[in-house]
């Protein structure tokens, strides 16, 4: 079985700080920018079809954010 690469996404230039990583909330479903810290309830890694099929696809293409990939 081939293991799916992970990503975090890192929106640019919204401030000085690092805290502006995508982020999804599994209790409540929904998608927000703040810190790169995962836990129980917020996840910060995805797959790449997580995030196209969650309508972030842009991403990949985009200069207003940077996609990390994990190793």
């Amino acid at each position: 079985m081939t293991k799916q690469k992970l990503y975090k996404v890192r929106f640019r230039d919204i401030a000085s700080i690092d805290d502006y990583y995508l982020n999804y909330d599994t209790s409540s479903r929904h998608w927000s920018i703040d810190s790169v810290l995962e836990n129980r309830i917020f996840q910060t890694t995805f797959t790449k079809k997580e995030l196209e099929e969650s309508g972030f696809g842009w991403v990949f293409d985009s200069q207003l954010t940077e996609v990390l990939e994990l190793l």
